[in-house]
């Protein structure tokens, strides 16, 4: 339903969630 979430989701395991926090 929402790709850019799914995606970022994976970045997030594999980075840390301060980059996601930019999203």
């Amino acid at each position: 339903r929402e790709p850019l979430r799914i995606f970022y989701e994976s970045l997030s395991k594999q980075k840390p969630e301060s980059e996601m926090a930019e999203f």
